[in-house]
């Protein structure tokens, strides 16, 4: 049996995708990780994830981008990739509605309101590593409307 899990967007959601030229091993982005997180910083993480989930539920990019806000992964992972708070301005500033690292990074996203934007914010990301003396390669892509396809097998 295959299961569709729908999302709330009626079209594709488009992102910006950059990657710097180094890299950053799994096991030391998890070593900078904290080993204990505070009460305040935990709630608003959970709060983030959640509205993550009704924004997708719902079709709501201006939330999904703004729930794009990791307060215990992104902070201390910024230290280990040279231009990350600036290349996440520059998303900001060129139209991005939320930019954070993919997985453990280095390479980092950022969710745009159309395509044409997603391409200026490719750009605005890949000149703020350059101004790090990091070269940086950008795409655009985007998340099916269509959602999660759930597989099942007897």
């Amino acid at each position: 049996d295959v299961v569709h899990v729908p999302m709330g967007f009626r079209t594709p959601v488009p992102v910006a995708l950059v990657h710097p030229a180094l890299s950053v091993e799994t096991r030391r982005a998890r070593g900078v990780l904290p080993s204990a997180v505070d009460r305040p910083t935990v709630i608003a993480q959970m709060a983030n994830t959640a509205a993550i989930v009704a924004a997708v539920a719902t079709g709501d990019l201006a939330l999904l981008g703004r729930s794009i806000d990791d307060r215990i992964a992104e902070p201390p992972r910024a230290v280990l990739v040279p231009g990350f708070p600036d290349a996440k301005i520059a998303a900001l500033h060129a139209g991005a509605l939320g930019c954070s690292f993919s997985g453990s990074g280095p390479t980092m996203f950022a969710i745009c309101p159309d395509a044409r934007s997603a391409q200026v914010v490719a750009d605005a990301m890949a000149a703020a590593f350059a101004g790090h003396g990091l070269s940086a390669t950008g795409w655009v892509s985007a998340i099916r409307a269509q959602g999660a396809t759930v597989e099942r097998f007897a």
